[in-house]
């Protein structure tokens, strides 16, 4: 069973400040598979779906990322998109986005023109904890013009989301989101049957990610300058060299969205404006 959209139109965003509402996402975690850290081995429970024991005994980001490619195709998906959001002076605010299995057009312009203030599958799923099964036809009755043409551009088109609980975080304050995504234009190809096996990927991915899995703990802003991660220290010797964050996200084997995070966080760090300041305070 899944939600239904209605076609009500969505308020447009609030009048406040255009400046203060960018601040509300400039600190969002984009990552990849390969930033993410293994937990502690935790036992399987008697049982459990084939899926989860494969990402359990996967060692490298590189076997996770084949297997859930894998998973993803023979569901008939060809993207994902993982995040978590939270609720911040009353609006639902992107906190990490895991980027590898995402189209990287939809990426950057999802979040960086804040389409998640006006998709009426985020306000959707805020209604309900049941699925979500979406088409470009819903979405057209339901979204804002400009949102719907984005979605159009990126070839987005179909797919299934499911809004899932955070450990020690209470509804009203945050939650995960999985959206698997497909280019074919009606949802009709969905059907039961490959919902149920959609919902047992997402479930089991969740439960991986919840258990096995954590992000590198952000950097505070009255944490000394000089301890720095040993992959900060990484990319300020690459800047040292000269290179760009191209060549930086290449050489460490690092997604885009990662490297700007980085290179925010130590500008920050070392309280300068720009890339060359950046270089010169680390010296």
């Amino acid at each position: 069973m899944t939600i239904a959209f209605d076609a009500a139109r969505l308020a447009p965003p609030g009048s406040e400040d255009l400046g203060e509402r960018r601040a509300l996402t400039r600190d969002v975690q984009f990552h990849g598979e390969e930033e993410l850290e293994r937990c502690p081995a935790e036992a399987l429970p008697a049982g459990a779906p084939a899926l989860l024991r494969a990402l359990c005994q996967s060692v490298t980001a590189g076997e996770r990322e084949r297997i859930v490619r894998i998973a993803l195709a023979e569901l008939g998906f060809e993207w994902m998109s993982c995040a978590t959001l939270r609720r911040q002076r009353g609006e639902w605010q992107p906190h990490t986005v895991l980027t590898t299995y995402a189209p990287p057009a939809w990426t950057r312009r999802y979040y960086g023109e804040r389409h998640h203030e006006i998709d009426p599958r985020l306000q959707q799923l805020l209604r309900s904890c049941l699925p979500l099964v979406w088409d470009e036809h819903d979405l057209a009755e339901a979204g804002p013009p400009r949102f719907v043409q984005a979605m159009g551009d990126s070839r987005v088109r179909s797919g299934v989301c499911l809004r899932l609980s955070i450990d020690g975080a209470h509804a009203a304050e945050a939650f995960a989101l999985i959206s698997l995504m497909s280019s074919r234009p009606d949802r009709g190809w969905i059907d039961d049957a490959r919902l149920g096996l959609a919902l047992n990927f997402m479930l089991c991915l969740h439960e991986f990610q919840r258990r096995h899995l954590r992000l590198p703990p952000c950097d505070d802003d009255d944490t000394p300058a000089g301890a720095l991660s040993a992959l900060q220290q990484r990319i300020l010797q690459c800047l040292r060299h000269g290179q760009s964050d191209k060549q930086i996200a290449y050489g460490l084997q690092l997604s885009s969205h990662a490297v700007d995070y980085h290179m925010r966080q130590l500008r920050r760090r070392f309280a300068v404006r720009n890339r060359v300041q950046l270089v010169n305070a680390a010296r």
